[in-house]
């Protein structure tokens, strides 16, 4: 019995790491983490600080426009109206966090 528990673990173990990578569980976390998966994509990290204007409503996601590209962006839970600035204030992996600009007020 010993030597049978002893043959039949390591394949079980093996059998259970497959079943592991392609769970859910793991998916979630290759999703969530902060490497951008294609090469010929340009690095986000250069929006940061940079202003554009918000295409859509933004609840607290949405499109905008910044520069010249369009692109998915998400604010901290704010609502911001459609056709609002906007600057990029943080990128984490391909999630580009922005927030409104206040408006100047001239006195």
């Amino acid at each position: 019995m010993t030597g049978i528990d002893l043959a039949l673990f390591p394949i079980s173990l093996y059998i259970g790491i497959g079943f592991l990578q392609r769970s859910p569980l793991m998916h979630r976390s290759e999703i969530a983490s902060s490497t951008q998966n294609s090469p010929d994509a340009l690095p986000l990290t250069e929006l940061v600080g940079m202003e554009g204007r918000s295409l859509t409503p933004l609840r607290p996601a949405g499109a905008a426009q910044v520069g010249t590209r369009r692109i998915d962006v998400v604010t901290e839970g704010k609502f911001v109206a459609a056709d609002t600035p906007i600057k990029v204030i943080q990128v984490e992996g391909n999630r580009i966090i922005v927030e409104p600009l206040e408006k100047k007020v001239s006195t």
